[in-house]
């Protein structure tokens, strides 16, 4: 072994000797009890949830763009075409909605 070197046989000793006097040497620590609830809280109150959503720009892609042929007829499709292409999404695209101002919905 070259004498220079940083890992030689007597260093490596050495570093494993210091290790294991140092981890004899300190106390062992106790167990942390941490509280579950907030420190502040006097009452019981349900969990909240937060839901973190990305900045990605992926999540600004609409479902169907004007750019592509989405019936397979080799022709770019720019208009809704109900009777020839299953649009699938929050709303069912063989009905027809009207929106209910009472309600504030489509129906």
């Amino acid at each position: 072994m070259d004498r220079n070197s940083k890992f030689s046989g007597r260093g490596l000793i050495r570093g494993v000797l210091i290790g294991a006097a140092l981890a004899v040497a300190l106390p062992a620590s106790g167990a942390l009890t941490l509280s579950d609830t907030p420190l502040f809280v006097t009452q019981s109150v349900p969990p909240l949830s937060l839901l973190v959503m990305g900045r990605d720009h992926k999540l600004y892609y609409e479902a169907y763009n004007d750019a592509s042929d989405l019936d397979g007829d080799g022709q770019t499709d720019v208009r809704y075409k109900p009777g020839s292409i299953d649009y699938y999404g929050y709303f069912d695209s063989y009905k027809c909605y009207s929106y209910d101002s009472s309600d504030a919905r489509f129906e």
